[in-house]
């Protein structure tokens, strides 16, 4: 794990962003205080919200389950087809990945005056499955460059990296939680430091409550179900203001819990039905930003 130095600059790059980008996506300074309030009186949800589950697997060694958890965490995308993937499979993005992935590519379409004869053609889902084989082909380039055969033999090999993207935070993460009193080497002293999850779940959530208000023009595209482009001002708008406000809860609540605690807490309860109807009432899942390419970028 890095020093505390560089987890501070990916929170001072996201304070910045967001603030530089503030006619896009407002962060609302009272709806930050009185969500902060609400949810200090869940300390001990949002606490427990960051444990790790084991999985009931039996690994052969410690490397073939940091490359299980590695894998997870890189395919962990695909939110903004989840529409797409629930009308196709019946599963969400999460749930396709547990399943190996399942996505239909292509869509078979009738010829034209010709009765019972179909033609494969691309479909809706294709980018995603695009994505998601560019995402795994790039990852076993990456690992054959500096001369390593699984992501655990990296890990153990880069224990003390410096990259600090959303996967390599959530990844950490999970290491910490898993491994902390079992291996001193993932015992890591900044892990309270780490950032919240940028990723869509949150987005939704937050604005129901008041702290994130879009532009017009944003609300007019992501309540439409247009996508956003990976990079675009208003991708990049949307990531650092979901980053920054999380980070900002967590302040306000006086310590009483993490920018990671909460971020976890957050994303367990808005993928829940029930939590998601009392507690986040007014935020419905077409709310959820469409972002179709796996972020490249700091955040």
């Amino acid at each position: 794990m890095p020093g505390v130095t560089t987890l501070h600059m990916f929170h001072r790059s996201a304070t910045e962003t967001a603030s530089r980008l503030g006619s896009i996506v407002k962060i609302d300074a009272a709806a930050v205080e009185k969500l902060a309030g609400e949810l200090k009186e869940k300390s001990s949800d949002i606490q427990a919200a960051s444990n790790y589950m084991p999985l009931p697997i039996k690994f052969a060694n410690l490397e073939a389950e940091l490359s299980f958890m590695a894998v997870y965490r890189l395919l962990d995308m695909g939110s903004g087809w989840d529409a797409l993937l629930q009308a196709s499979a019946k599963r969400d993005a999460k749930e396709t990945v547990h399943n190996f992935f399942g996505i239909e590519s292509h869509v078979e379409k009738p010829l034209p005056n010709l009765p019972c004869v179909t033609v494969s053609e691309p479909g809706p889902l294709k980018p995603l499955s695009v994505a998601i084989e560019q995402l795994v082909t790039g990852a076993g380039q990456a690992l054959s460059q500096v001369g390593q055969k699984s992501m655990g033999g990296l890990i153990l090999s880069l224990l003390d990296s410096q990259k600090n993207s959303r996967k390599a935070q959530l990844l950490a993460a999970d290491l910490f939680h898993r491994f902390q009193s079992e291996d001193a080497r993932f015992n890591f002293s900044d892990a309270t430091l780490l950032g919240p999850d940028s990723g869509s779940v949150l987005q939704p959530l937050l604005r129901a409550k008041g702290v994130l208000q879009y532009s017009d023009d944003l609300a007019s595209k992501v309540d439409g179900g247009e996508e956003l482009p990976c990079g675009s001002q208003d991708e990049v708008a949307l990531r650092a203001s979901v980053v920054s406000a999380v980070y900002a809860l967590a302040e306000a609540s006086g310590g009483v819990f993490s920018a990671h605690q909460l971020s976890q807490f957050l994303q367990l309860s808005g993928e829940d039905p029930t939590t998601r109807a009392t507690f986040w009432a007014s935020a419905s899942s077409d709310t959820y930003c469409m972002i179709h390419v796996p972020s490249r970028g700091p955040l």
